[in-house]
């Protein structure tokens, strides 16, 4: 596929770099086109958690007191059934999800808000960089140990040494840098884990000057491939190229003629 581009200091987010990574042709349908595709389960139950998580940590900041439960449940309710009606539910019940999703919330509440104390809430950013392009983003959480902190939910546990390979704490870790005029102390993934009974696994580890530069640079290897306008579609046998996986399949490999 071939779009040749013009690029005036554009501002790439991580997000758009991992979907870059995965797949050009979906970056190219995403961001270059437009095309958008209702999000899954798994992204509205991740918003209505993060909402939730959010309400409480962000008066948290000046009051240094967790919000009652009701009041944390309140605000992932109210997101959750803001996002409900536009997701693709998959033949999926949204109520039994809305139901397991609110158990996540729950022990949040109860084990994870308690250890943190937050100092910044939702934190923008705009790294300028020398190559033709910035890196903006929001970085959920850092709290009083120097630590940046991002509420996940998912279906399995995720690798131990997931922070070093994370473009996300990379990206973070150089705007916290940027922000405060020094290092963070870590990186930590706080997830809630969507299993048979909800489960949380804190994923903590330090970003490496080396691993900023691979990220800086898979960046700037993106920003000087999309001038050429050429997107190569993800190599054969991936398993997000699929129709479970792609919302774009039934206009890219899975297209009738």
């Amino acid at each position: 596929m071939n779009a040749a581009m013009e690029l005036e200091e554009p501002e790439y987010h991580q997000s758009a770099l991992g979907v870059y990574l995965k797949c050009q042709i979906q970056y190219y349908f995403r961001y270059i086109l437009g095309l958008t595709r209702p999000p899954g389960a798994a992204l509205t139950i991740g918003k209505a958690v993060d909402a939730g998580a959010t309400h409480n940590f962000r008066q948290k900041t000046e009051s240094r007191q967790d919000l009652p439960v009701s009041d944390v449940l309140d605000a992932f309710s109210t997101e959750f059934d803001r996002e409900a009606p536009g997701t693709d539910w998959d033949g999926e019940s949204a109520g039994t999800l809305k139901d397991e999703s609110a158990a996540l919330m729950k022990l949040h509440h109860k084990i994870v808000a308690p250890r943190i104390q937050p100092v910044t809430m939702k934190e923008q950013f705009n790294l300028e960089t020398n190559n033709g392009f910035s890196i903006g983003g929001e970085m959920d959480v850092t709290d009083e140990k120097d630590l940046i902190r991002d509420t996940k939910t998912s279906g399995k546990k995720y690798d131990d040494d997931f922070v070093a390979h994370s473009i996300q704490a990379a990206v973070y870790d150089t705007a916290f840098e940027e922000k405060k005029g020094r290092k963070a102390k870590g990186f930590v993934f706080d997830v809630m884990k969507k299993t048979k009974v909800p489960d949380y696994q804190e994923v903590a580890g330090v970003v490496s000057e080396h691993q900023r530069q691979l990220v800086l640079g898979a960046f700037t290897n993106m920003h000087e491939n999309l001038k050429t306008g050429r997107f190569m579609p993800a190599a054969e046998g991936a398993w997000w190229c699929s129709n479970g996986w792609c919302g774009y399949w039934d206009i890219c490999k899975g297209k009738k003629s």
